[in-house]
């Protein structure tokens, strides 16, 4: 899937607000996987924009990266506390479903 380095830096920040919550089954491992994805892809991102002026910001967060996540199923998150901010940053791999 194709994401805007904003998007993937909400859900890694998504994701990692859910890594301090317990959580049970293959769904932590597909959060893990889907973690350490993110972080190499944002890891230059983060890099560029420590050296950018203010003026290139926007468009290293408009730019988009090939990333291949996992999809979470909206009743796997049944059971954990999110708030609608969490689930806004997760929309992209949300998925209707059981």
């Amino acid at each position: 899937m194709k994401l805007k380095n904003y998007e993937l830096i909400g859900l890694n920040n998504a994701l990692g607000e859910l890594a301090s919550e317990k959580l049970v089954g293959s769904f932590k491992f597909k959060l893990f996987k889907n973690k350490l994805k993110l972080e190499d892809s944002i890891l230059p991102v983060s890099k560029s924009l420590q050296d950018e002026s203010n003026e290139g910001v926007e468009e290293i967060l408009d730019l988009e990266q090939e990333i291949d996540l996992e999809l979470i199923l909206e009743s796997d998150l049944e059971q954990v506390p999110t708030t609608l901010k969490q689930l806004n940053a997760l929309k992209p791999i949300l998925k209707e479903g059981e």
